[in-house]
């Protein structure tokens, strides 16, 4: 006789055990990878990079640390005092103590001049450094120092721009392989022309985010069949290779665009065409269901991430890392700052311009001045609008409001950081792509063709809709 099945909910469990210890081991595998990375960055010698180093300070030394690339586009703001701190830090890394110089991540610092020139002084006279930036990985150093072996900072820059430039063809190259549409595409290409994407790769503090969006956005499409349980890991693994290489910049980049790809991906109004792939978007309830454990994944593996530089090197330094890295982070979600030019600015005054600052950078209301934000309100009422009197009314289409609900994070993120969104908008607010690519694709998924195109036809074919009415009559 044979052994009874194993009951449904005991199978479950077991999967569920199964998929934990597999993402605990994946998790823990990569950051001893990061972790490795970097010490092996930090053993080559500081001599073997010095030239470049020069070389790259006499870049950064060319303009001021934030300067416009155009000074009619206050979007073309390039910041170079991020850049002139890692470079810093860089040279700083010590090959007989990469441990210790890793986890410290000190640099020479000043208060009477601008990073730039602080660098420049370090270089030619290799003082002791006097200050610590240990609350950040600083992942992108595992790159650049092994990269500064053979290139100056002017030649990175060229590298990953013409990197973030191929990852871009490639994935759209992706989207029609993989039948996302044309809307789609579009939708993505308007995202990139309105956060004025060809100016990353100017600066390394802003790159990063988009580097890594790019390369989810492929591996999702390209693994999407593979089922949920690969794509929560892929997650998983991005939202840690963020808190790695960023700065706190444009971070849930790498985790709304890849997730919004996933979700458009599943959708497909006719449910019995979806019998060869383990995830498919049927209703609202489904698109939560695989969304909210991505986002916990990723939000877990974010957080972990960064946490884990403070314990491991509280624990290594016996100093007391959280302390400063969350006074730090208490600061930025919230505390008045003074700025030179607009003086005292209050915790309200800031919650309140938070959204609105970073919304004035968008191309092309960045060259409005200051009508650009009543253009912008009546730009959003004009496809709330739009999308009202188009929507489809054939069947219910969960995907607008799960990528209407996406396009809110970003929102969501200047409120809770809103002093560090407001200070920062210059580059926090290319964090908007995600709400501008959910949103116009949301618009595309929800209208009604079929009534668009014969509006359309009506519109440039007036004598023959008049002889069709005729004929009718």
């Amino acid at each position: 006789m044979k052994a009874d099945k194993q009951p449904q909910h005991f199978r479950v469990n077991k999967q569920r055990l199964r998929f934990t210890a597999i993402a605990a081991l994946l998790f823990t595998l990569l950051i001893v990878a990061q972790f490795g990375c970097l010490i092996a960055a930090a053993c080559i010698p500081r001599t073997d990079i010095q030239h470049n180093l020069e070389e790259s300070s006499a870049l950064l030394n060319r303009h001021e640390v934030f300067f416009y690339a155009s000074t009619s586009n206050p979007a073309s703001r390039i910041d170079r005092y991020a850049d002139s701190i890692l470079m810093n830090i860089i040279y700083y890394y010590d090959s007989e103590h990469p441990v210790t110089s890793v986890l410290r991540s000190s640099y020479y610092h000043t208060d009477s001049e601008n990073e730039n020139v602080n660098l420049k002084y370090a270089l030619a006279n290799a003082p002791a450094p006097t200050l610590e930036y240990s609350r950040y990985w600083h992942g992108s150093i595992a790159l650049l120092r092994p990269l500064l072996l053979i290139l100056n900072l002017k030649q990175i820059y060229i590298l990953l721009g013409s990197t973030l430039l191929l990852l871009t063809a490639l994935l759209i190259l992706c989207m029609i392989r993989y039948r996302y549409g044309r809307s789609t595409i579009l939708c993505f290409l308007t995202g990139s022309i309105m956060i004025s994407i060809w100016y990353v790769p100017f600066s390394l503090e802003y790159i990063w985010t988009f580097l890594l969006m790019n390369l989810a956005c492929i591996l999702v499409t390209v693994l999407y069949e593979k089922g949920q349980d690969a794509l929560w890991l892929l997650l998983m693994c991005i939202g840690s290779l963020t808190a790695y290489f960023d700065f706190l910049t444009t971070e849930t980049l790498t985790l709304l665009v890849p997730l919004a790809l996933i979700l458009i991906k599943a959708y497909q109004p006719s449910a019995d065409r979806w019998s060869d792939t383990t995830f498919h978007l049927t209703s609202f309830s489904d698109g939560v269901r695989f969304s909210l454990p991505a986002c916990l994944l990723w939000l877990l593996a974010y957080a972990g991430t960064w946490s884990l530089k403070w314990g491991i090197g509280s624990l290594i330094l016996h100093e007391n890392l959280f302390q400063s890295a969350l006074s730090q982070a208490s600061f930025r979600l919230s505390g008045a700052i003074d700025i030179t030019d607009q003086g005292i600015v209050d915790e309200t005054t800031m919650l309140l311009q938070a959204i609105p600052r970073n919304l004035y950078y968008l191309f092309p209301f960045s060259y409005l001045g200051q009508h650009a934000v009543p253009v912008i309100f009546l730009t959003l009422f004009g496809i709330a609008f739009f999308y009202y009197m188009t929507r489809r009314g054939s069947h219910i289409n969960p995907l607008p409001l799960l990528l209407g609900i996406l396009a809110c994070v970003p929102l969501l993120r200047y409120l809770v950081l809103s002093n560090h969104s407001y200070i920062h908008c210059f580059f926090t607010y290319r964090a908007l792509f995600a709400t501008i690519f959910c949103i116009g694709t949301a618009v595309c998924q929800g209208v009604d063709a079929d009534w668009l195109k014969k509006k359309w036809r009506k519109l440039w074919n007036p004598s023959k809709s008049r002889t069709a009415r005729k004929r009718r009559s």
